[in-house]
């Protein structure tokens, strides 16, 4: 599952297949831990406008958690080649992985994916990450969860 969404002028992209350094093939992959929610307030809670400002301000808070070493891997600019290149396939990714996240980041990252999605489509993510562990007994050390990469694609928050 590839989501992209625009939060104010910056867009997020929880890249899809895991970073797999020589993989040739393979098949999509979703990518997202579940967690907690962050509120918006003054919006009504249904609303598109709502879950823009939910998402926006989770990412800002990302941002936030973010170390000086992870910030740079993980914040593009708005028009960075990397933000029109979809592709299913596993490969390398601009961005920062999972594995090179800290417990904060990691933490930030499920609240990001909360404000995003539903239950049920964090649900349906974690378990297709989760999966990874299966592949690798399957198709070797190559797969790993701890691959999936996160890139934030300009500034969140910048007109809200």
């Amino acid at each position: 599952m590839l989501r992209r969404r625009f939060l104010g002028h910056a867009v997020l992209s929880i890249c899809a297949a895991p970073h797999l350094a020589g993989a040739q093939s393979g098949t999509h992959q979703g990518a997202a831990l579940g967690a907690n929610s962050v509120p918006a307030t003054g919006v009504a809670a249904g609303s598109t406008r709502a879950s823009a400002v939910r998402m926006t301000l989770a990412a800002a808070a990302l941002v936030r958690t973010l170390s000086a070493p992870n910030a740079r891997r993980a914040l593009l600019a708005i028009d960075a080649p990397e933000r029109t290149r979809w592709r299913y396939t596993p490969g390398h990714r601009a961005g920062l992985t999972l594995g090179e996240m800290n417990a904060a980041e990691r933490a930030a990252v499920q609240d990001l994916l909360a404000a995003a999605l539903s239950a049920v489509g964090r649900e349906k993510v974690t378990n297709i990450i989760e999966l990874e562990l299966v592949l690798r007994e399957l198709q070797g050390d190559f797969r790993d969860p701890d691959r999936y990469t996160l890139a934030l694609f300009g500034t969140p928050g910048a007109t809200l």
